[in-house]
């Protein structure tokens, strides 16, 4: 994490320096950025950095986390505490379709993305990438437990494992979607991001928990 001196910077330093390591970030992807030419675009010095930010890995970590909450502020994803039985599954749709044309107008997302899976890739151990895993498995926790509590979510598993293979379908989809970006038309894009939510939700419903005997 930044060291907290950083968030006493005016918002709009701190602005530009995540604006300008997440730019370097996604044109060169995290092993060839050159933390150089992010002091540059930024306008600050080497030691300056690292007088806010750990290392190259903390750095990327914390552009990474503004992207994301940047995407679900546009999406306008709901807090997991506003959802109701009848809205739950839907709101997920309508917030995965919003991503989708946020996505669609900030083509700089999706190579930052890119270079995160390729992180996950060759680095699955780095604390860069634990810290984007760990910011997404809170908030799948959260609506799962709020899934849980309305009925519309299966309670035959434990959370932590429920958490898990949600993961690992939205990772898996999420790597796929953005190795195939620029294959596919709007449509197709918006075609796939409803057949990974229903993938997750005949995993998750309340519906499906137990086994139909014959």
């Amino acid at each position: 994490m930044p060291y907290p001196r950083f968030h006493e910077l005016p918002t709009a330093r701190r602005e530009a320096v995540l604006t300008a390591a997440a730019q370097e970030f996604a044109d060169r992807g995290y092993e060839a950025a050159s933390v150089n030419r992010i002091i540059g675009a930024a306008g600050i010095s080497k030691g300056t950095l690292y007088y806010y930010f750990e290392d190259k890995e903390d750095l990327f970590a914390s552009a990474m986390e503004q992207a994301m909450q940047r995407l679900l502020d546009q999406s306008g994803f709901v807090p997991a505490h506003a959802l109701t039985a009848a809205t739950f599954w839907n709101t997920f749709r309508k917030n995965m379709r919003r991503s989708m044309e946020y996505m669609e107008g900030d083509n700089a997302y999706v190579r930052l993305a890119r270079s995160f899976h390729q992180l996950r890739a060759t680095a699955p151990s780095s604390t860069a990438a634990h810290r984007i895993v760990d910011m997404i498995a809170g908030y799948v926790r959260q609506i799962i437990e709020r899934g849980q509590e309305l009925g519309v979510v299966r309670t035959d598993l434990p959370v932590p494992l429920l958490v898990e293979v949600t993961l690992a379908v939205d990772e898996a989809g999420d790597r796929w979607r953005i190795k195939h970006w620029d294959d596919f038309t709007h449509e197709e894009r918006l075609v796939h991001a409803d057949a990974q939510l229903d993938l997750m939700r005949d995993m998750l419903h309340a519906d499906y928990q137990g086994w139909e005997e014959p």
